[in-house]
């Protein structure tokens, strides 16, 4: 079983290097928030919670504002 995991950060800036252990696979994927946005309508992220709130968003003025505050506040 694997288990894959998405974190966003913002305001991120390199300092060194990865180190990862034994296995561990981490890949870093810059993107603006409109570039993320989409990147779920499309469906290249796999949890279908944030997929499907961030589709509302899109379509919905008032949402995007919601989930705008939700990531960034």
């Amino acid at each position: 079983d694997w288990v894959i995991y998405h974190f966003i950060g913002k305001r991120c800036k390199k300092v060194y290097e990865m180190r990862l252990d034994a296995g561990e696979k981490i890949k870093l994927h810059p993107v603006t928030f409109d570039e993320f946005v989409d990147l779920a309508i499309n469906g290249k992220i796999s949890e279908w919670q944030l997929a499907e709130r961030m589709m509302r968003a899109k379509l919905y003025p008032k949402e995007m504002e919601k989930f705008k505050k939700l990531l960034f506040s």
